[in-house]
């Protein structure tokens, strides 16, 4: 299976097979996305993986940065279409709640929205893949709101920002986050679901300038 993330600061790209990560890479996406096809191509060629041997391939489908989701997105059907295998997109804040340890009771993800706002979910008990089922929907969280309900891991890129008087055990930064979603997408409960990738979750429209008259 073949994952990757291009929404998040930091773009990452994973091979799994069996549960079993075969490669991994991340690099600092510094606000472009062009180098999106070159980090799949190195990751297959660490995995020693041609594209017509994937299973399938994942994109995480936001919320993020609007541009990246987007292309993540399009790439994953782009390479579906031509590999003939299943795609699916996850939710970026479902993919975070990956990092956090199987012990941990409820896990919120935490999505930086910028303007000083984050996206935010919460996450049950694992299942068996260590998919955590969601708690309710996705929330926008602001200064001056009340704190989110407590969690054992709050999991998120600048996570040790968000919320410093919520209560919580452990903030958990990711690492090569699309490597835990590959190794998901490869347990026998995964969800082959393509509906996310023509309808990516922003949440909040993107900041325009309309033309000027």
């Amino acid at each position: 299976m073949l994952a990757f993330d291009s929404g998040s600061p930091r773009a990452s790209a994973a091979v799994a097979l069996a549960g079993r990560v075969l490669a991994r890479r991340e690099i600092s996406r510094d606000g472009g996305d062009g180098d999106l096809l070159r980090l799949l191509a190195a990751v297959l060629a660490d995995a020693a993986v041609e594209p017509r041997e994937l299973g399938g391939v994942v994109a995480l489908a936001g919320p993020g940065s609007f541009t990246g989701v987007r292309v993540a997105c399009a790439s994953a059907q782009a390479l579906a279409r031509a590999c003939d295998v299943p795609a699916a997109g996850m939710p970026t804040l479902a993919a975070l709640a990956l990092v956090a340890p199987a012990s941990a009771a409820e896990v919120l993800s935490v999505v930086d929205a910028l303007r000083d706002e984050w996206f935010v979910q919460r996450f049950g008990t694992p299942a068996a893949s260590g998919l955590r089922p969601p708690l309710g929907p996705p929330e926008i969280w602001r200064p001056g709101d009340p704190d989110p309900p407590a969690a054992a891991v709050i999991a998120g890129f600048g996570a040790r920002r968000f919320a410093p008087s919520a209560t919580a055990g452990e903030r958990r930064e990711p690492e090569h986050l699309a490597a835990a979603v590959a190794a998901a997408a490869t347990a026998p409960d995964w969800r082959w679901d393509d509906a996310l990738l023509t309808r990516p979750l922003h949440l909040r429209a993107p900041a325009t300038t309309g033309p000027r008259s």
